[in-house]
C-alpha cells in the first residue's frame, strides 16, 4: 500500500510552495451525491469543475462502498491546512475515540504545562512517550489523574471542539474517553497542527513520539514518502464498553502539502481494515486545491 499516491500529479515541493502563494478565490461548499454510499460528500473551497471533482472522488467512493457493504459506518474529514480546502463525509456521527484521544491530550499537556514552565518535561516525558508510542493505558490514566482532565476540557474548548457550560464539557472534565464526532477530533488536530509545526522544544519532543508510534493505519496506507504525525485508537465491543471502534487521526505531509486527516469508524478493532480505507481517503486529497 505504500506505493499509493495522495493525488495523480508529480508536483515537487517548489510547485506546492508556488501553488500556496497563488491568489485563491474562495469557492462555496459543494455536495457530491453517489447513490452507492450512505452519505453525501461535502467539499469546501475546491476549484475543480464538477466533473473533475466527481472523478477525483471515485476511489474514495469505492473504498467507502466496500467498507459500508460490511455493515460498518465510517466518517472522514481531510483538510488541506495551507489552503483551507476540506472534505467532510458523515462528520457529525459520534464514535468511541478509544486511544486516539491520547494524542490531543498529550498535546494539551505539553502546550499548557510543559511549554509554559509549570511542569518540567522530565516529569512527564517517559509517560507521554509510552502513551503515544505504545498507546499505554496505565501511563495515560496516571497523567490524567495527576494533571487533571479539566486541563484537557479547557484546551478542547479553546480549540472549538466543545462548548463550555454544556453537559458535554462536563463529561470532558472526568471521562478520559468521551464520545466524539469527527469534526471535534478535527478541531483538536487543527490546533495541534499549529502547535506542533511551531517547533517549540515541547512540540519537537511530542512530534518525535507521534512519529515512533507502533500502530498506525494512516501511516500504513499512506505513500512511503509521506510524513505522518497521528494517533490511532481501536476497541472491540464488550460488556464494559459497548462501542466498536477503529480510529486514526492526525497530520499528513507530502510534497510540501499538509493535511489534517480524521477517520472514525465502528469497525471492531480492525487496524488492517482501516489501513485499506486510507488510500481512498488520501486520493480524495486531489479535490483539495
Amino acid at each position: 500500500m505504500a506505493s499509493e499516491a495522495v493525488d495523480d500529479d508529480q508536483a515537487t515541493d517548489a510547485d506546492a510552495t508556488a501553488e500556496q502563494q497563488e491568489a485563491r478565490t474562495p469557492q462555496p461548499e459543494r455536495v457530491v451525491h453517489f447513490n452507492t454510499i450512505a452519505h453525501d460528500i461535502h467539499v469546501t473551497d475546491s476549484n475543480l469543475t464538477d466533473d473533475e471533482l466527481r472523478d477525483s472522488l471515485q476511489r474514495f467512493r469505492r473504498n467507502l462502498r466496500g467498507f459500508e457493504r460490511r455493515g460498518l459506518h465510517a466518517s472522514v474529514i481531510i483538510e488541506r491546512m495551507d489552503t483551507g480546502a476540506r472534505l467532510d463525509y458523515n462528520a457529525d456521527e459520534r464514535y468511541y475515540p478509544a486511544s486516539s484521544i491520547k494524542g490531543p491530550f498529550i498535546v494539551a499537556l505539553y502546550e499548557r504545562l510543559v511549554d509554559t514552565g509549570q511542569v518540567d518535561a522530565s516529569q512527564v516525558a517517559y509517560r507521554a512517550e509510552a502513551t503515544l508510542v505504545a498507546s499505554d493505558n496505565v501511563t495515560y490514566r496516571e497523567l490524567s489523574m495527576q494533571y487533571g482532565q479539566e486541563l484537557f476540557a479547557e484546551w478542547a474548548a479553546d480549540c472549538g471542539a466543545v462548548e463550555r457550560g454544556t453537559d458535554e464539557y462536563t463529561e470532558f472534565t472526568w471521562n478520559r474517553y468521551p464520545l466524539l464526532a469527527p469534526w471535534q477530533l478535527c478541531a483538536m488536530w487543527e490546533h495541534a497542527y499549529d502547535y506542533l509545526m511551531a517547533g517549540s522544544a515541547g512540540a519537537t519532543e511530542v512530534t518525535g513520539y507521534f512519529e515512533r508510534r507502533y500502530e498506525s493505519p494512516l501511516r500504513n496506507g499512506a505513500p512511503a514518502d509521506a510524513r505522518t504525525i497521528a494517533k490511532a485508537g481501536w476497541y472491540p465491543a464488550d460488556e464494559l464498553v459497548p462501542h466498536n471502534s477503529t480510529v486514526d487521526a492526525g497530520i499528513l505531509i507530502r510534497r510540501g502539502r499538509p493535511y489534517v486527516v480524521v477517520i472514525m469508524t465502528d469497525a471492531p478493532g480492525d487496524l488492517d481494515l482501516l489501513s485499506r480505507l486510507v488510500p481512498g481517503v488520501l486520493s480524495a486529497g486531489a479535490a483539495l486545491r
